[in-house]
């Protein structure tokens, strides 16, 4: 009893320590002091840290900070700042007051425009900052929101937005380093349903553009304004001056020479005294526009963080038309929170490697109560309806997937069960009819997940009715390893084949038709017994090899069967004679390819080419009596 008494204030000590150590997290609204509207894109900075967030469209913010007290700052072009000390658990609500500032005296030459001036002073100041800066990491919130607009050419020509609202997050912690290297960790991710998690590799540096570089990408390669190369192709207008806190911005608009180059068109925020890009608000021109995209948006801010600035969130508005089959308009919005910078700490040169894009096997697992503690950006009501409408669709149709009704018998069915997939065929898929084996059965059963380390798992047993040979195919796919996954490989069978089985895109339904129908088979059969052993892997971070041994037994194949629904006057054609015998061959092949890798949960995949990247095939097939026995040799 007195253990039992001595054991209670322990617990509780153990669990107030617990609970004391949890994030406590802040969120509320920031607004404009005069008009009470929402303030988007509001820079909030945890003081003395490199902590922060960025409030959202909606002027939302949601902010999660370790136990203790803490001063929020938040700022804004053109309002003035405002700071507040919290604990944590609060709801605030915080107005911002407008901030006119007097325009600051610019020194220029008489024959330049001062717009001209700036731009020269922030081309400098880029290229200091940009010697000094080695390395730097940080974590990012990423979404994307997809809304239908309008679709036509189906059964329906309108359909409501908030019925065809998709949604991708991600948390990641990116990493860079001179001279280019770059990585990003995917932490947490999740999705409205009909969007798959492998699909969902988005990162914060596929919405960051560096809009201070000499070029940068938006499908196009295009210009930067701030650039020598940019004042050939730029014209710049000064159009006033804004504060952010106690220091003055320059508003400058750019907009280009000439309507056929790939350029932007918007304006630029840079700061007094450091020349540094401060927010940029831009648009491609219609030479820059990528093929589909009606209208496109980039609007991105920084921070100082010490001697640099950094960007903080991006903002990407869109309109997308599709036209195929279907004409489908959809809106696009892309945001990512960018905080918790460490500036040149240093990052060993051996955590940079081929995987540039690490999913980590637990993203997909993080459930509603990791989401409430890390998330940077809240998600709006019209998301959360996406979400919860996604899943109750999804699992109706997954449970309506694996209801057996009348058609599974006839047509197959395949059963899911999370990332399981068991596929039974029907009646339908059993029948076939060929000249050879005449009326068959054939029925392949398979399981397939990604998520193991088994992968794949087919068997197909059979019959032919006119030869009277069984025939036995079964394949298996597995993977091992995370860093260097190994493939393996396996396959028996004995089989009625034919010539250029790999290759040909005939389906059986349609052998088996014109054969009932016509007596009409281009086919040219044989029999083959054997089995197949494939090992591939990456012997080097560029380098792909695989080994493959098989043994095959060739026979010759008669015409057997003489029944058909129609043309019974014409005789099946026989088939041509093969070279029957064993054939043992070993196979290596050599895979050079310098693409980098996406690590997705294990699913290694390479990443799209471009003009850096090379690749070499190599390989050998060897049929040896000597060596390796057999019939054949080649």
């Amino acid at each position: 009893m007195t253990t039992s008494i001595r054991i209670i204030p322990l617990l509780f000590l153990v669990l107030g320590s617990a609970l004391w150590s949890q994030p406590r997290t802040v969120r509320g609204t920031v607004r404009d002091a005069e008009t009470g509207d929402p303030l988007p894109f509001v820079n909030i900075r945890v003081q003395n840290t490199t902590r922060g967030t960025t409030t959202d469209r909606r002027g939302a913010f949601i902010l999660h900070l370790p136990q203790g007290e803490h001063t929020l700052v938040f700022s804004y072009l053109g309002y003035g700042t405002e700071v507040r000390p919290v604990n944590g658990g609060e709801i605030l609500d915080v107005a911002l007051a407008p901030r006119p500032i007097p325009f600051p005296v610019i020194t220029v030459n008489p024959n330049e425009d001062a717009a001209v001036a700036i731009i020269r002073k922030a081309i400098e100041a880029k290229k200091r900052r940009k010697d000094s800066l080695r390395d730097y990491a940080l974590t990012a919130h990423t979404k994307l929101v997809f809304d239908v607009d309008k679709m036509e050419g189906i059964a329906v020509n309108s359909i409501s937005d908030s019925s065809f609202t998709s949604v991708m997050e991600t948390r990641t912690d990116a990493y860079w380093a001179r001279p280019d290297r770059y990585k990003e960790i995917i932490k947490a991710r999740k999705q409205t349903s009909f969007i798959t998690s492998r699909s969902n590799t988005m990162i914060s540096k596929f919405f960051i553009m560096d809009f201070s570089a000499d070029r940068f990408e938006i499908g196009k390669q295009v210009i930067g304004p701030i650039s020598d190369a940019g004042l050939e192709a730029y014209y710049y207008r000064l159009l006033d001056t804004t504060s952010l806190g106690d220091d003055a911005v320059f508003r400058i608009h750019v907009f280009p020479r000439s309507e056929d180059d790939p350029l932007v068109t918007g304006d630029l925020y840079i700061a007094d005294k450091s020349f540094a890009l401060v927010r940029v608000d831009l648009r491609p021109d219609e030479a820059a526009m990528p093929e589909f995209i009606d209208s496109l948006r980039f609007r991105q801010q920084f921070a100082r963080f010490g001697d640099f600035w950094m960007p903080v969130d991006v903002a990407i508005d869109g309109t997308i038309s599709l036209s195929f089959i279907i004409q489908l308009k959809l809106r696009l919005e892309a945001y990512s929170v960018l905080q918790d910078y460490h500036i040149n700490e240093g990052i060993g040169d051996d955590f940079f490697d081929r995987v540039v894009i690490k999913v980590l096997p637990e993203a997909d697992e993080r459930d509603s109560l990791y989401w409430a503690r890390e998330a940077l950006i809240p998600n709006t009501p019209k998301e959360l309806e996406a979400y919860e409408k996604g899943d109750s669709v999804k699992a109706a149709m997954q449970e309506k997937r694996n209801e057996i009704t009348w058609s599974s018998p006839i047509f197959g069915q395949t059963f899911q069960s999370g990332d399981v997939y068991v596929h039974v065929p029907g009646i339908l898929g059993l029948y076939g009819f060929n000249r050879v084996q005449g009326h068959f059965l054939a029925g392949r059963f398979s399981y397939t997940n990604r998520r193991s380390w088994l992968r794949s798992l087919s068997i197909e047993p059979g019959y032919g009715i006119d030869d009277r040979r069984t025939s036995l195919e079964g394949t298996a796919s597995m993977r091992f390893g995370r860093a260097s996954p190994i493939q393996v490989d396996l396959s028996g069978f004995r089989r009625l084949s034919w010539i250029d089985r790999e290759r040909e895109q005939w389906s059986g339904f349609n052998t088996t038709l014109t054969n009932l129908v016509a007596r009409w088979d281009f086919r040219d059969y044989f029999y083959e017994t054997g089995w197949r052993a494939a090992v591939s892997g990456d012997v080097l971070p560029v380098v792909n090899a695989s080994l493959t041994w098989e043994q095959r037994q060739y026979e010759n194949a008669d015409v057997n069967a003489d029944w058909s629904l129609f043309s019974r006057d014409r005789a099946f054609r026989d088939n041509p004679a093969v070279n029957a015998g064993r054939l043992y061959r070993l196979s290596i092949d050599l895979t050079l390819d310098t693409r980098d890798y996406i690590d997705n949960a294990g699913e290694m995949r390479r990443l799209g080419g471009g003009p850096t990247q090379h690749f070499f095939d190599a390989g050998i097939r060897m049929a040896d009596r000597g060596t390796l026995g057999g019939d054949f040799t080649f």
